[in-house]
């Protein structure tokens, strides 16, 4: 009877109902006068309508279906489990298409009722701008344009970008700035002519690297020349190669791979939250295992709560944009190197796989750690300085405690940390 009387009120509404349908039309005009069927209809079309289960509805049932009803719940459990999990990513899709409204001073509380059309902005527009059609966003057309192959810029930032991240300075060296104020190419031809062979290439990322790391340029080393010193102070014509310091990500896998302890395999997630889930690390280190050996790819950038050994070695401000990063020299890295629980794992690690060498005495035990660490053997004066300082490290720890029994274990601990952390591992010649 009810909703004979509502359908007779409102014959022109699209409503239907069913489960989970919705009201096309404003609360406001759904609502009934009268008071008891407005109960009703409101009971009618809550989620689940007037049929909602109670809680625990299977202590209702005899015990047979109950049994019944477990097994089934069980089942079902184990088929969710052994559904295998497809990679997702996330993507972006059209919304409701509309021209900005205008921020007055530039607020988005303060908006003036006058929209502005969706368009280009004049300032860094060349030729003639695309005509965006009224249903579409404009998203797709400021792609196509970005990417023009007259496009004065886009190619050349990009170019810039990943010379920049190679040989540690761009050659415009202001990446974030190409405007007036910006400066100057060291080499103009040379980014025009990247920039060409990127776009030719089909915008292959790949074959950019390929081209620069087989040029001379990249392989040179880093000599000094003093004719090329006065003729080119500060290297811009890279005249050598830049004397550069291992960045965190590097820094920490390096350690990781020094023990063998790396996990090269692609993929994987050190985080253990669900999809959509809020990420808070900021109270007991949330659920991210960030000492799992996991190549630092793969590392989570959670800006309320960044890893500390990214910190430490100048990891970028993931709030703000910034082309560069910073290579100081500051007291937290020395204290990672000295008491990270990361270096004082992996050299462990290290110090065991050398003990555990057969039939080898501890001038061969150097020599492998030496290949490892640096990529050459030590010489005559670094073994035995080597060798003293292992004797004086036993004698120390023998001292503090006579005989235990990890001692020679952490005597080559001690060693092989304290050649980690040296300008050149650290450092790339």
């Amino acid at each position: 009877q009810a909703v004979r009387e509502w359908r007779a009120l409102h014959p022109d509404s699209e409503v239907h109902f069913g489960k989970n349908e919705r009201y096309k039309k404003d609360e406001d005009e759904r609502q009934l006068a009268d008071e008891g069927l407005e109960a009703f209809r409101k009971v009618l079309y809550e989620k689940y309508g007037p049929f909602r289960p109670p809680p625990n509805s299977k202590q209702y049932f005899p015990e047979e279906p109950q049994d019944e009803i477990e097994r089934i719940a069980e089942e079902r459990k184990e088929l969710e489990d052994a559904t295998p999990k497809h990679p997702r990513a996330m993507g972006v899709t059209e919304g409701e298409v509309a021209d900005i409204p205008i921020h007055i001073r530039g607020s988005h509380w303060t908006l003036a009722e006058e929209t502005q059309p969706r368009g280009f902005l004049s300032a860094v527009s060349y030729g003639d701008s695309p005509v965006i059609p009224e249903m579409e966003s404009g998203r797709l057309h400021l792609a196509r344009w970005l990417t023009g192959r007259d496009h004065p810029l886009t190619s050349r930032v990009m170019v810039n970008r990943i010379w920049r991240w190679h040989f540690g300075r761009g050659i415009v060296s202001s990446t974030d700035n190409f405007g007036r104020l910006g400066d100057r190419p060291s080499n103009q031809p040379l980014l025009d002519w990247l920039a060409v062979q990127l776009v030719e290439s089909g915008w292959s990322i790949k074959d950019l690297h390929r081209r620069i790391m087989l040029s001379s340029t990249y392989q040179m080393g880093t000599d000094f020349n003093a004719e090329a010193a006065r003729v080119d102070p500060e290297n811009k014509l890279l005249w050598r190669m830049n004397r550069r310091r291992l960045e965190a990500e590097a820094v920490r896998d390096a350690v990781m791979a020094l023990s063998g302890g790396l996990d090269h395999s692609m993929g994987g997630s050190i985080l253990s939250f669900e999809d959509r889930q809020y990420v808070d690390n900021t109270s007991q280190k949330g659920k991210i295992e960030y000492d799992r050996n996991l190549r630092a790819v793969y590392i989570p950038v959670v800006r309320s709560s960044l890893y500390d050994v990214l910190q430490a070695f100048d990891f970028a401000d993931p709030s703000v944009l910034n082309g560069n990063r910073n290579a100081t020299v500051v007291a937290p890295q020395a204290l990672f190197m000295m008491n990270g629980s990361v270096m004082i794992e992996h050299t462990e690690k290290m110090a065991q796989a050398l003990l555990d060498q057969d039939h080898s005495d501890d001038a061969a035990r150097l020599g492998s750690a030496y290949e490892k660490i640096f990529a050459r053997l030590p010489d005559q004066n670094e073994t035995g300085r080597a060798l003293t300082f292992l004797h004086r490290i036993d004698a120390t720890l023998n001292e503090r405690e006579p005989g235990p029994k990890d001692r020679r274990l952490r005597s080559w601990q001690i060693l092989c940390q304290a050649l980690i952390s040296s300008s050149e591992f650290l450092y790339l010649d």
